[in-house]
C-alpha cells in the first residue's frame, strides 16, 4: 500500500477543541479526505482502566476493528495520519469506513465541504457512555 500525503487538509487551532483538521480546499460529497493507515492491538476493557482521557476513549473504544464495530471488539486500532485530528461534531462531515485487507481507515465526506472548513466526524455515544464527553475535555 502507497501512503498519500493529503494535500487538501491542514492541521491548526479548533475553537474550544484544541486542534483539529481543516479542508484546504473544497471537497466533494463522497469524496475521500484521507486514507489512513491503522495499528493494530488488543483492545484493553473498561474495567482494567482507571478514568480515561477523551484520546484514550477514542483509541481504545471508537477505532474498534471489526465488522460488527461496538465496544465488545476484541481488536482496536491506532490510527496514523491525520485520522486522530478529526474532532467530533453532532453533525459531522466526514464518515471513517473501515477498510480490513489493507488496514486503513478513509475518512469521507458526508456533504460537500467549504475550503476553511473544519474535518468532523461523529463520536457514537457508547464510546463517552460511562464518562461524560465534558468530564474528558
Amino acid at each position: 500500500m502507497k501512503v498519500k500525503v493529503p494535500k487538501k487538509i491542514v492541521i491548526k487551532k479548533s475553537p474550544g477543541k484544541g486542534r483539529g483538521a481543516f479542508a484546504t480546499r473544497r471537497i466533494k460529497k463522497g469524496e475521500v479526505v484521507e486514507t489512513a493507515p491503522v495499528v493494530l492491538y488488543e483492545q484493553i476493557r473498561v474495567e482494567k482502566a482507571k478514568k480515561w482521557s477523551s484520546a484514550e476513549i477514542v483509541m481504545q473504544q471508537y477505532h474498534n476493528w471489526s465488522e460488527w464495530g461496538g465496544e465488545d471488539s476484541p481488536l482496536t486500532c491506532m490510527v496514523l495520519g491525520y485520522g486522530a485530528m478529526y474532532n467530533h461534531s453532532d453533525e459531522p462531515n466526514i464518515v471513517a469506513q473501515r477498510n480490513f485487507e489493507d488496514l486503513t481507515l478513509s475518512f469521507v465526506a458526508l456533504k460537500k465541504i467549504k475550503r476553511g472548513e473544519e474535518l468532523c466526524h461523529y463520536y457514537p455515544d457508547w464510546v463517552f457512555g460511562y464518562q461524560s464527553r465534558e468530564e474528558n475535555e
